[in-house]
């Protein structure tokens, strides 16, 4: 999955193995995403999808653009395909939208061929969050219910968040113009290992950086062995 998320390197939060995908991201229960604050925005005002011609020069675009920090080091400019949103395809998320009744979009933190991902609002908690929508086509839904199953094993057995492993705060279904759409909300995390090689300019990673993601892994990996 592309993102846009950021984190503070070289500190003593644990790695955080995402489940479903080769991400592994540093940072703690704690960290925040790059387009996080040390406090949390009020609502927004809901907004309307900023349109623009597409490929046909007929159809208007669902495709809203990552917020990112450092993008030059961190992350591509490269979006999701516009054709992607059809039937069994993305779900055409906006800013300000509230699903499950709960959880409000702030910005989008990044997408991959499986989903879009976008910071959120918890509006129970009134913590921020990450929202993961699934595509809605029937391969999708059924490894995104896959995905649930394991997640919601590891949340409940990681009651005391000290085996590096990401938590699952909440999932649902909801309906769309293209389908049913999964979605999943995670707690924030950092950037993947993939961004940090490029904040070093794929020049290797400090041995001391290197020593703490390695023990967390490990950490991440005993835990699953058990």
């Amino acid at each position: 999955m592309s993102s846009g998320q950021g984190t503070t390197l070289g500190g003593p939060g644990p790695t955080r193995t995402v489940l479903g995908g080769p991400r592994t991201v540093l940072g703690g229960p704690s960290s925040s995403t790059s387009a996080t604050s040390s406090t949390n925005p009020p609502p927004p005002k809901r907004q309307k999808v900023k349109r623009k011609p597409n490929r046909d020069g007929n159809k208007s675009s669902m495709v809203i653009k990552t917020k990112r920090i450092h993008s030059d080091l961190l992350s591509s400019d490269e979006e999701e395909d516009e054709e992607d949103y059809r039937r069994g395809g993305y779900h055409p998320v906006q800013i300000g939208h509230v699903y499950n009744s709960r959880f409000l979009v702030l910005s989008k933190l990044g997408w991959g061929h499986f989903s879009t991902v976008w910071l959120a609002l918890d509006q129970t908690t009134q913590q921020q969050v990450a929202l993961k929508i699934v595509k809605s086509a029937k391969q999708y839904t059924e490894v995104a219910r896959d995905e649930i199953s394991i997640l919601k094993k590891v949340t409940d057995n990681d009651k005391d968040d000290s085996h590096c492993i990401v938590h699952l705060i909440d999932s649902f279904e909801h309906q769309g113009p293209n389908g049913i759409h999964i979605g999943m909300v995670f707690e924030i995390l950092g950037c993947n290992l993939l961004s940090i090689v490029r904040l070093y300019k794929s020049k290797g990673l400090p041995l001391a950086l290197v020593k703490i993601i390695t023990k967390q892994i490990l950490i991440a990996l005993e835990f699953f062995a058990y």
